[in-house]
């Protein structure tokens, strides 16, 4: 009997999500937030701010100015007041601030512009609900790890446990071999009955994974770009015989 061979299929979560600004996407379409603990290497600023302006008169892809009063600066910050630059909202992008409240703020800055864009693509959110993007912003300074983070979910591609009509939810996979070569290094892991794996002590650089047994396709890259960093990745297998 000809063993069944894995199709994989890989959504890897490892850039800072796709905001409709120069040099990160033409339209809105991003896979979701980033860990805090790769969001955090992923942009150029990372602040907690109130906001004390907002212009709506700048004109551009980027039509909307908000001046921040700075908090807590983490990194890429360094004045008592800060602009991040975002759009109107709907199609690109763009985050909605009110005058007065308080966000956790990740900035991306585009070659050669000094400019600060944020959009709902990031993990730029409401500062009451940012525990996790606090407490792991204030831990860089002194962490001391060993080697940054991979985590993931491994889901079934021909299992649906959706129990609304017409939607699509794969259930997860138990008792998957993940492999990740990190420049040589193999690092792996297996998943947990929920289906999610976790490696540490990965070197900074990319690492690419593959699934054990090996299977048709099952490579994605990510990269763990500071020690003290994580990277995420979720991966979709299909058990069925290749055709």
């Amino acid at each position: 009997m000809k063993r069944p061979l894995f199709s994989l299929v890989l959504f890897a979560l490892t850039t800072a999500g796709s905001l409709a600004f120069p040099g990160r996407a033409a339209a809105c379409s991003c896979l979701g937030p980033l860990p805090a603990c790769s969001a955090f290497w992923e942009e150029s600023a990372v602040f907690a701010g109130r906001v004390v302006k907002i212009d709506r008169t700048t004109t551009g892809e980027r039509p909307v100015r908000v001046t921040f009063a700075v908090l807590e600066a983490f990194k890429g910050v360094n004045t008592a007041e800060v602009d991040v630059v975002t759009g109107s909202g709907g199609g690109d992008c763009g985050y909605t601030f009110s005058v007065g409240a308080s966000y956790f703020v990740y900035g991306y800055r585009g070659a050669g512009s000094r400019e600060l864009s944020t959009g709902i693509c990031s993990r730029t959110r409401a500062l009451g609900a940012a525990a996790e993007d606090l407490s792991y912003a204030r831990s860089v300074p002194s962490a001391n790890y060993v080697g940054g983070t991979i985590t993931g979910t491994v889901y079934d591609q021909d299992s649906n446990i959706a129990t609304i009509p017409g939607a699509v939810q794969r259930g997860p996979l138990a008792g998957v071999g993940v492999v990740f070569d990190c420049q040589g290094s193999m690092f792996s892991a297996t998943t947990g009955p929920d289906g999610r794996f976790e490696i540490s002590g990965v070197p900074v650089g990319s690492c690419r994974s593959r699934v054990d047994p090996p299977a048709r396709g099952g490579v994605a890259e990510v990269r763990i770009r500071d020690p003290r960093g994580c990277a995420a990745v979720d991966l979709i297998v299909s058990k069925k015989p290749s055709p």
